[in-house]
């Protein structure tokens, strides 16, 4: 694994679980929980970092193993 590759499936995880934080948290300062999150900016702000951790793990671990030949 490059280190471009390591950087990338380590900055996705650190995002996935910064918004997972964000997403818990928001969700017990809802009425409704986790599905009211669309509804408020600040906690659907807080889970933003979650979809683009994902994306970007998924793209670090798609260039470790289509780039191996």
């Amino acid at each position: 694994m490059t280190d471009e590759i390591r950087r990338l499936v380590l900055a996705g995880v650190a995002m996935v679980a910064i918004g997972t934080l964000g997403a818990a948290w928001s969700a017990t300062e809802l009425a409704d929980g986790v599905v009211e999150i669309p509804d408020h900016w600040w906690s659907t702000l807080l889970t933003a970092p979650l979809a683009v951790g994902l994306a970007v793990l998924i793209m670090g671990l798609l260039r470790g193993t289509l780039g191996r030949d």
